[in-house]
């Protein structure tokens, strides 16, 4: 607590780096799926999809293209991925924040088919370390 009291006793203001940077970041989560996982859309769901959670991968996604959220959806069954998705829009109608949940799952199962994905990065892997031993 101390610690975080001396953090804030001192008024040292932003440079101009520090808040260029908490400006993108601002504007990127304006790109961003509202979502604050209610959970009211999965219950209507006739797949059983986990909704917030794949939103959470699409914000994932927007934040940063990183393998973090290909690596999440890679740890769903193949009928639990945003693909599984049939756009009957029942999430939608039972979401309080109006979010159109089958063209952001749409729009998440293009970004997880484009990638990067973590597989793909360990066949890269296992290809240069099967090379350097053929030397």
């Amino acid at each position: 607590m101390e610690d975080n009291l001396r953090t804030f006793r001192e008024k040292v203001p932003l440079t101009d780096g520090e808040r260029s940077v908490l400006m993108d970041i601002a504007e990127n989560l304006k790109t961003g799926v509202p979502c604050t996982a209610c959970r009211y859309c999965c219950s209507g769901c006739p797949q059983g999809l986990d909704i917030p959670y794949l939103l959470q991968c699409y914000n994932d996604y927007k934040y940063a293209a990183t393998m973090t959220p290909s690596v999440r959806i890679d740890a769903l069954e193949e009928d639990k991925r945003p693909a599984a998705c049939i756009g009957c829009g029942q999430c939608s109608h039972a979401c309080p924040q109006g979010i159109d949940v089958p063209a952001a799952l749409a729009r998440l199962s293009q970004m997880y088919e484009e990638g990067p994905h973590w597989s793909d990065q360990i066949r890269r892997r296992q290809k240069s370390i099967h090379e350097d031993l053929k030397k």
